[in-house]
Formats: structure tokens, sequence, C-alpha cells
């Protein structure tokens, strides 16, 4: 079966109180395409971010598929809720309170394709946590306590993953405007 970032299979709709809980919050349920069941979730614009909040997930764990948290403390029972939504096949947890024993519960996310640790306190070793499963292909971990001989070990651990450290140089072409003058 080709693995794409929504799930094949048929689902049934998501339990209508948790999304109209959810919704309630501020945070962001939409399906992930037009006559799917499945849904993106994204907490940016939620103000309301407690356990509370993200414990109404738990109803929802069969029908999400992508799930963008950046910038929340995540407290033990959020990543415990997280862990057992496993149709999570992108997670974004950027500039989050994630740690690396949190990181080590999603161990359980069997279907996960990437996820983002940008700007979180996510270390190398607490990265191995994750490095077995099976379908991830994209790794963002730019902004977190790596360093360059990190990186060596790390893509032989991640065999075939994409890992963006966010070191990008782009190179200056001769079509380049190099040179600034006044206008005439």
């Amino acid at each position: 079966a080709i693995n794409r970032d929504v799930p094949d299979s048929l689902v049934q709709a998501g339990d209508s109180a948790s999304l109209a809980a959810l919704k309630r919050a501020g945070v962001t349920v939409i399906p992930v395409a037009r006559n799917s069941n499945y849904l993106s979730v994204n907490f940016v614009s939620a103000f309301n971010t407690d356990d509370e909040v993200i414990r109404l997930l738990a109803s929802l764990k069969d029908q999400l598929v992508w799930v963008k948290m950046d910038g929340l403390k995540l407290s033990d029972t959020a990543i415990a809720i997280l862990s057992k939504c496993t149709q999570i096949r992108r997670l974004q947890l950027n500039n989050s309170s994630i740690s690396d024993q949190q990181l080590e519960r999603f161990k359980s996310l069997s279907n996960l394709q990437s996820i983002h640790l940008v700007g979180t306190a996510i270390t190398p070793k607490g990265l191995m946590a994750i490095s077995k499963l099976p379908h991830l292909k994209k790794l963002y971990i730019y902004k977190t306590a790596f360093s360059g001989s990190d990186f060596t070990s790390l893509q032989q651990q991640f065999k075939g993953i994409q890992i963006d450290t966010g070191n990008y140089q782009v190179p200056t072409l001769l079509s380049d405007t190099t040179l600034v003058t006044k206008p005439q």
C-alpha cells in the first residue's frame, strides 16, 4: 500500500461534541480533504490550550492525521493523549516545551511521517527514541541542541530520512544583482 500523509481507509466522522468544544477554545479543526473525516487540528489561534482542551483530542484519535501545536507548553498529560493518536502523520511542535522524555512517548506513533521540533530543547539522545518509526520521512530540528558532529551520527541513525537543520547556504548567481546604486 502507498503510504501517504492521509490514510486510504475510511473513518467515521469525529465526535461532534469534541469538535464543537475545540472550536469554542479557538482551535482550528478542518478536514484534510473534501469529503474526508480525517482532520487537521491547529492550535495557533487557540486561546485555551490547557489539558482539558487537549484531552478532547482523545475522542478524535481515529480522525487526527495532522496536528500543529507550535509554541505550546505541553504537559505530560498532553503528551500521553497525543501518543494515543496513532493516525497522526504530521506533527508540528515547533517552539513548544517538549522534552526528550516526552518525545520518547511518541514511539507509539507508527504512522508518523514528519515531525517539526524547531526551537525545542530536544537533544540527539532524545531523538533516538523515534529513530525506529517505520514511516518517518522528515525531521525538522533547527534551533535545537544539536552540533555539526551530531548531524553525522543522526544521518546514520535516520537513514533515508530528510533531516532539516535550517543551515541553508544560497549561492550567489551571476544573474543576481550584487551592486546597489542610487536611482537616477
